[in-house]
């Protein structure tokens, strides 16, 4: 389970790492980390097409009567509903596991990573003024054109950005080698609401 970036409501969170011991410290040891994950959610927003400031720009021209206008100017604070997927390369990780506690088969590590954040979106609005602008937006402009859709062309806005994370966990010896662990990690990415 997952809080999710930029006010999105919370989500899922899933994904895996590598752990590949580098060196023993004191009472522990040193892993260099891999990990990849992917979030998604789903919120309802309300979302205004920038194709609204034309239908405005015709109104002021005297045509605001025209149906271009029309359905321009009824692409303004739509119900929308947004899906967001944000996936995680975080190839430069470190983990420290302390070993000191392995005679109650339980070891607490801490982890810090660095990495790019691929970020898909598209907002869903209840439209149906016009088919031509049914389907996914684009970022809440307007929706993929019908030849690019008709051809399978992948759809969303796609947005990469640098970012990180920290956090610490547990994992409990349950036999041999099997563990069961438990972690908690805060991303951060670089932008406003990241």
């Amino acid at each position: 389970l997952s809080t999710s970036p930029f006010a999105a409501d919370d989500g899922i969170l899933a994904g895996g790492a590598i752990d590949l011991p580098v060196f023993s410290v004191s009472s522990g040891k040193i892993s260099y980390q891999i990990m990849v994950t992917n979030q998604t959610t789903t919120t309802d927003v309300r979302i205004t097409s920038a194709l609204s400031a034309i239908g405005d720009l015709l109104a002021l021209d005297g045509l605001g009567s025209t149906l271009t206008s029309s359905v321009l100017a009824s692409l303004k604070d739509l119900p929308a509903e947004e899906d967001m997927d944000v996936l995680a390369v975080l190839p430069f990780g470190l983990k420290y596991t302390m070993m000191g506690l392995d005679h109650v088969r339980v070891r607490p590590y801490v982890v810090g990573a660095f990495g790019v954040y691929v970020t898909i979106t598209d907002q869903n609005p209840t439209l149906t003024v016009d088919p031509r602008l049914e389907g996914a937006f684009i970022g809440g402009v307007v929706p993929q054109a019908l030849e690019l859709a008709a051809r399978g062309v992948p759809e969303g806005q796609g947005d990469i950005r640098f970012g990180g994370n920290v956090g610490a966990g547990a994992e409990f010896r349950v036999a041999g080698r099997s563990s069961l662990g438990f972690e908690y990690r805060f991303h951060k990415i670089e932008g406003t609401n990241g």
